[in-house]
């Protein structure tokens, strides 16, 4: 059966990767990288996770001690905002061109 594993490890490698997500972008980010960011072997982080695509996916989706943005009553204007955009929506977008592949 073995040792149980240390709910702590996956906690600082979930950060490593958000971290070096953050700084670096997907193309970018390695196991390697985030094993090393976080002070564990690769080992250890494939024991938890099969791929790359699955420990993005937990560290970004699977957060469950994320904190959420305090509550302003104006989601919409609080969103484009953070965007960038103008508060008045989506008019103010550039127009979208579509993907030819």
């Amino acid at each position: 059966m073995g040792r149980p594993r240390d709910p702590q490890l996956d906690r600082s490698i979930l950060a490593a990767t958000r971290e070096l997500l953050a700084e670096t972008g997907y193309q970018k980010a390695t196991i390697t990288a985030i094993a090393r960011r976080a002070g564990v072997g690769t080992a250890a982080i494939y024991r938890r996770w099969a791929t790359m695509e699955a420990i993005v996916e937990d560290a970004i989706f699977g957060r469950r001690d994320a904190e959420l943005p305090a509550a302003t009553g104006a989601l919409r204007e609080t969103c484009w905002r953070g965007r960038g955009c103008s508060s008045t929506g989506p008019r103010n977008r550039p127009p979208v061109r579509r993907s030819r592949i």
